[in-house]
C-alpha cells in the first residue's frame, strides 16, 4: 500500500492542511472525483469531504455537518458533489474511507471517527454515541459489535474524554 500526501485548502478558516491517501484506491476507482474525508477540524461538528480525481488534484473541498441518520446512496457517480444530501455525501465518504483502511482493521476506523466525533460534542451522552456508531454501521454495511463500542467508552473514560457518570 503506497500513501501519497494530499495538500488542500479549507473553505471555512482558510488553512491548507495535508492528508494521506492510499494511492491504490485512486488508481483503481472506477468512478471520479473520489470522495475522501479528512481529519481536518475547524469547525465543530462538521465534517470535510476532499474530491480528488485520477491525478491526485483535489477538484472540489467541502463542510459537510455530522447528521444522526444516513439514507442510501443510490444517486449515479456523475452526481457526487452536486445533487448529493448531505447525509448521502457522509455515507459514500465513510464507505470509501472504510474500504480504504480496511486493512488496518475495522475497529481502527471506528475508533478514530468515534473518538473525533466524540470530542467535539459539547454534550456526551450514551445515546449520542449509540447514534454516531449506527453511521458506521450503515457504512461498514455490518453491524459493530457492542464489545467494541464498551472497549471505546471505557478508553474514552480512562483518558478523561468522557466521565462515568454520562455513561449512566
Amino acid at each position: 500500500m503506497s500513501e501519497r500526501k494530499i495538500r488542500a485548502l479549507c473553505p471555512i478558516c482558510k488553512k491548507s492542511f495535508t492528508f494521506e491517501i492510499d494511492s491504490e484506491i485512486v488508481k483503481n476507482a472506477k468512478r471520479y472525483p473520489i470522495p475522501f474525508t479528512s481529519d481536518h477540524v475547524c469547525e465543530e461538528g462538521s465534517v470535510l469531504i476532499v474530491y480528488i480525481d485520477r491525478n491526485y488534484e483535489v477538484r472540489h473541498v467541502e463542510r459537510v455537518h455530522d447528521t444522526s441518520y444516513i439514507e442510501d446512496n443510490k444517486e449515479p457517480s456523475n452526481n457526487v458533489g452536486r445533487n448529493l444530501s448531505v447525509n448521502q455525501k457522509i455515507i459514500y465518504a465513510c464507505t470509501l474511507k472504510c474500504e480504504e483502511l480496511r486493512d488496518k482493521g475495522i475497529p481502527n476506523v471506528i475508533e478514530k471517527r468515534l473518538l473525533n466525533m466524540v470530542s467535539k460534542d459539547k454534550e456526551i451522552s450514551l445515546s449520542s454515541i449509540l447514534e454516531k456508531c449506527k453511521v458506521f454501521e450503515k457504512a461498514l454495511n455490518r453491524k459493530i459489535e457492542p464489545g467494541t463500542i464498551s472497549k471505546l467508552l471505557e478508553k474514552y473514560v480512562k483518558e478523561g474524554i468522557i466521565y462515568k457518570k454520562v455513561l449512566n
